[in-house]
C-alpha cells in the first residue's frame, strides 16, 4: 500500500516532464541540498535528532496531535493510541496486567530510527 502511494505521488511530479526536464530537476535538487550547512544535516552526529526518542516525547506528540486524524497510510487514528494508553494507566492503578502502548511505540520508533525499515516489507 505504501509503495502504491509512493508511486502515485512520484508519478504526479514526473509524468509530465521530459527526460531533459527530469535531469534539470535532479540537478537542481542536488545543488539545493549542497547549500544546506553541514551542521544542519542529519549526518551531523552531534544533532539531537540522532538521539533515541524518550517515551515522554512520544506521549507529548501523541496528545498534541489533531483529533480525528491518522499518522499514516494505516489509517489508525491517534485516538486509538490515546485510548490504549489511558486504558493502560487505569489498569495499572488497579494492579491489573496491561499492555503499555507508549513503551511499545517508543521501542518500535527507536528501532526504526536505528536500523531503518526492512526493504522486503511494504512498511514506509
Amino acid at each position: 500500500m505504501a509503495q502504491i502511494a509512493h508511486d502515485y505521488h512520484e508519478s504526479l511530479q514526473e509524468d509530465s516532464l521530459s527526460d531533459q526536464e527530469k535531469d534539470i530537476r535532479a540537478t537542481e535538487i542536488r545543488n539545493t541540498l549542497r547549500e544546506i550547512p553541514q551542521a544542519q544535516k542529519l549526518q551531523n552526529e552531534n544533532s539531537p535528532l540522532h538521539n533515541p526518542l524518550k517515551e515522554n516525547s512520544i506521549l507529548k506528540a501523541l496528545y498534541a496531535s489533531k483529533a480525528g486524524s491518522a499518522a499514516g497510510i494505516d489509517g489508525i487514528p491517534y485516538e486509538v493510541w490515546k485510548s490504549l494508553h489511558e486504558k493502560h494507566l487505569d489498569d495499572r492503578k488497579k494492579d491489573i496486567p496491561s499492555f503499555d502502548i507508549m513503551k511499545t511505540l517508543t521501542i518500535v520508533i527507536n528501532n526504526i530510527q536505528k536500523h531503518g525499515v526492512d526493504d522486503q516489507t511494504d512498511f514506509s
